[in-house]
């Protein structure tokens, strides 16, 4: 997504509507950022299952790359692609 504001909800419900699941990735924390947008846009009009990956844990200490700062907090190709597979399963067993 571009931006947070404004939302591109119809992006956003078509691609709740075409893949019937969601995860979103983002580098910050999730509170009030694009994983809330996302859940708000979708929980009113077309529930889906939806994870997040977001920063989590204590703020590093020690200065790395980006790339290395990121996955040191959460946000990972293994953390996307285990969200995908939680969200996947969810699709089809439709236990949150």
């Amino acid at each position: 997504m571009h931006t947070l504001s404004p939302l591109d909800s119809r992006a956003v419900l078509a691609a709740a509507r075409t893949t019937g699941a969601l995860v979103t990735v983002e580098e910050h924390r999730p509170r009030g950022g694009l994983g809330d947008a996302v859940a708000e846009a979708v929980g009113a009009h077309c529930p889906v299952p939806h994870r997040r990956v977001a920063v989590n844990g204590p703020v590093g200490t020690v200065v790395r790359g980006h790339r290395e700062a990121l996955e040191e907090s959460g946000v990972s190709a293994a953390a996307i692609r285990a969200a995908a597979t939680q969200v996947i399963e969810i699709g089809k067993t439709g236990k949150r």
